[in-house]
């Protein structure tokens, strides 16, 4: 590289982290629904002052003893070119972007499983819910960039040690905020105020557990014999993949496909089970919903294809039903005395349309289609119960499970949003009973709204109407989860129990 190319890239990417820097200044002016946003600025402002003291002394060595570093220069360069990117992300998540009143209840999911790490929920334009792992793209892109050769001495002693282990971003930038995980939530911006979808985060929210990276991590046991159960799906013998060069080159291909329909497929449905686990029955309404408006409803495949790899939706929602069925969740909802007995037997039937949609299998002949995925889905399909096992054991013991909710109470709050009252409380402060108010959390509350909404929001009636029902519904619904939050606190701190 010509010399005046390379203080070209020099001054360009001094000038690239002063733009980043004001933009990051910019950025932590904002408020905030939780802290982890700003932890989050703060560690990009300190790897921002990183790159330019060394990108400075790139400069000054250039400048004093012509000394030319490209390796280094480009992995600055190309680093700090990734950043905006990743900062952009922050840039959705203040309270006039994410429904906030909802945010700590979502890290309060979090802080069960993973006291040290940063969750954070944004919106982003695509009607989707995304989880991303940012500490794990930090650590890949740098492995991908750093090579010991390429780094001024100074900067490499501090990741000479770590580069074995692949830890390279606890040592390349030792702030005490990137030993612990940075997690980005994203949900869709036009679903702001819209809560009822905003279950879907449990899906996301399992991915923390439940990843597609590892190709050789299984949820369950996997079976030994599964080369064997392809070659008889193929109707190959052992013979044939010896003696036959293309029958051979198939048969692996397709060995190699199943493996990751069979991952893939655990993945997404694990994923789907802790939803339930955590919001219930309002689980499997969102699901519903979602699933029945997608291309993949009964269709999987072709392999590697992001939107089509994921389950059939109705598969999912089989698999989702049969967890309702098993936590007789039903049963107890039946046996359930209301005031408005139109809530139960919506409910209720709801319910039995959902079970009569996962009975008719037209998504399995998308799946037996291919003997990579009949093959796949018959080891999934003789481990759903170990899954639901799997999942089971990740929440806490004193985590009540979401179908184990109270139903009593799930239809006292939804009984108060039929009258437009916020549904936050069952007694008032003013009650002798009104510590009974402490057993509501943020699920009953949205259950409540999903049972609400499907016994009394039609939207075959008139379509304004049905527009101006959820929105209030919505605004109730978040209201009450912020209240309900407010009351617990100080019935906690200030109440003798």
């Amino acid at each position: 590289m010509a010399d005046h190319s390379y203080k070209l890239l020099l001054t360009e990417t001094l000038l690239r982290l002063d733009l980043l820097k004001r933009k990051i200044l910019k950025e932590k002016a904002k408020d905030f629904p939780s802290p982890s946003p700003l932890i989050f600025l703060i560690t990009l402002l300190e790897i921002v002052s990183i790159f330019k003291e060394e990108v400075v002394q790139l400069h000054t060595d250039y400048i004093e003893n012509h000394t030319v570093n490209l390796d280094l220069i480009i992995f600055f360069s190309l680093y700090t070119r990734r950043l905006p990117y990743h900062l952009s992300f922050v840039e959705k998540t203040g309270s006039e972007h994410v429904p906030w009143s909802l945010i700590p209840p979502i890290e309060g999911i979090f802080r069960q499983f993973h006291q040290e790490h940063k969750f954070i929920v944004s919106a982003q334009p695509e009607f989707n819910y995304t989880y991303m792992e940012l500490l794990s793209v930090y650590e890949e892109l740098v492995r991908e960039i750093i090579t010991p050769d390429n780094l001024r001495n100074r900067l490499y002693e501090r990741t000479n040690e770590e580069l074995a282990n692949k830890q390279l971003i606890k040592s390349l930038f030792p702030t005490e905020a990137f030993y612990s995980k940075f997690g980005f939530i994203f949900f869709p911006a036009v679903e702001r105020n819209s809560v009822f979808q905003h279950v879907l985060l449990g899906h996301e929210i399992g991915h923390n557990f439940f990843s597609h990276k590892d190709p050789q991590k299984y949820i369950v046991s996997i079976p030994k014999d599964l080369p064997q159960r392809l070659l008889e799906r193929l109707g190959y013998t052992w013979h044939q993949m010896t003696s036959d060069r293309k029958k051979a080159e198939y048969a692996r291909r397709k060995y190699t496909e199943m493996l990751g329909y069979l991952q893939w497929g655990l993945v997404e449905l694990a994923c789907d089970v802790f939803a339930v686990n955590v919001f219930g029955l309002s689980s499997i309404f969102a699901f519903h919903g979602f699933f029945a408006g997608t291309v993949s409803f009964d269709k999987i495949g072709p392999y590697g294809s992001k939107v089509l790899m994921h389950p059939p939706g109705r598969y999912r929602l089989r698999v989702i039903c049969k967890l309702v069925k098993d936590s007789r969740v039903i049963e107890r909802l039946k046996n359930q005395a209301s005031s408005d007995r139109r809530l139960v037997t919506a409910v209720l039937r709801r319910l039995k349309h959902i079970g009569e949609v996962v009975a008719d299998e037209q998504d399995r002949a998308s799946i037996q289609s291919d003997p990579a995925t009949d093959v796949a889905y018959q080891i999934i399909d003789s481990k759903i119960d170990e899954l639901f096992e799997v999942v089971s054991r990740i929440f806490p013991e004193n985590y009540p499970a979401g179908l184990d909710l109270d139903q009593s109470i799930v239809l006292k709050l939804a009984e108060r949003l039929k009258h437009n009252i916020i549904p936050c409380e069952i007694h008032s402060c003013v009650e002798k009973d009104f510590r009974d108010n402490l057993k509501i959390d943020y699920r009953h509350i949205i259950n409540a709204g999903w049972y609400y909404r499907i016994a009394h929001i039609n939207p075959l009636d008139d379509m304004q109407e049905y527009i101006e029902s959820m929105k209030i519904a919505s605004r109730l619904i978040l209201k009450a989860i912020e209240l309900n939050v407010i009351e617990n606190k100080w019935i906690t701190t200030n109440v003798r129990q």
